[in-house]
């Protein structure tokens, strides 16, 4: 084998590691990118599950209510202070919650 021979087949060697490299490094970027992407931020992840519970919180307070009014379960709390704790929910939840929780105070 003489030098030549050699210096193309370090060439090729080298050539398919460059190519091998910079796949790998562009596959790598895509899938980083799409990760970051796709991911859940903490800080989202933390605001909805407050977001649930308070809902959570509104919708067991509003069972109460219900079950008191009808006489399905009875309640130590006169009805009036299941419609407060109700409204106080609704207005936990945000600003828009208590147009919707003000049809309570009607009731």
């Amino acid at each position: 084998m003489g030098a030549a021979e050699q210096l193309v087949t370090i060439g090729a060697v080298l050539l398919g590691a460059l190519t091998s490299h910079f796949t790998n490094h562009s596959m790598e970027r895509m899938r980083k990118q799409h990760e970051l992407l796709t991911r859940w931020d903490d800080k989202k992840l933390h605001a909805y599950e407050g977001y649930i519970d308070k809902i959570r919180s509104s919708v067991f307070l509003a069972v109460r209510l219900y079950e008191r009014r009808e006489g399905i379960h009875p309640s130590s709390k006169n009805e009036e202070d299941l419609r407060r704790e109700l409204l106080d929910a609704g207005w936990e939840r945000g600003p828009s919650s208590g147009s919707c929780c003000s049809a309570v105070t009607r009731l």
